[in-house]
């Protein structure tokens, strides 16, 4: 076994659900990529460089999808979607992104953070969402929760058609997910699981 059969073992299992008022759950859910910025910033972990940094990033975006068909997601390996990515979609061409910042600094496997901060791309208004990071044995699962409330459009439309998402360690990004689109307003919250498995 080489040090490439190694490395590719690190997966990423990506589940998004949109929760409705009215009760029904639309669900997404895929193996997602792991890029090589993360590779770069485990190994700056394990070496103990302080360079090397917790996942604390979760970004939603509306750009990882084909043209206009929000239904029909970037496949790995084609529109640019590949390991070397270094932001979304939606960060690259400056569309929309949802971004919620959280603390990961416990040593204790499971670690809730209550008052996470997200914020629609720089627009100052600020809602509380929930993060639960769990690590068990060779995996982390990160659970996030953006309320009703939360990751609305503030330019008046009716929804924000979500269809990327990415976790960082700090600037980093660590893995992505390109969807089909998860249409969110306020009458319906979002909820992810996303497990990194070494």
């Amino acid at each position: 076994m080489n040090l490439e059969d190694n490395t590719n073992d690190i997966v990423g299992h990506f589940r998004i659900e949109l929760r409705k008022n009215d009760g029904t759950i639309e669900v997404f859910e895929e193996k997602n990529l792991i890029m090589d910025t993360a590779r770069e910033n485990m190994a700056n972990l394990v070496g103990g460089y302080s360079l090397g940094s917790p996942i604390n990033k979760f970004v939603l975006g509306t750009k990882g999808h084909i043209g206009t068909d929000v239904l029909t997601f970037k496949p790995v390996g084609s529109y640019g979607f590949n390991s070397t990515r270094t932001e979304l979609f939606s960060e690259e061409s400056l569309d929309y992104t949802y971004q919620i910042d959280f603390d990961t600094v416990s040593s204790n496997d499971i670690e809730t953070d209550a008052l996470a901060v997200g914020e629609m791309q720089g627009s100052g208004v600020t809602s509380l969402c929930s993060v639960t990071r769990t690590i068990f044995e060779r995996s982390v699962k990160f659970e996030i929760t953006i309320p009703a409330e939360a990751g609305n459009p503030i330019d008046g439309s009716n929804a924000i058609g979500y269809t990327e998402a990415g976790l960082y360690a700090d600037n980093l990004l660590f893995s992505q997910k390109t969807l089909s689109v998860i249409a969110k307003d306020e009458t319906s919250e979002i909820y992810v699981s996303w497990t990194i498995i070494f």
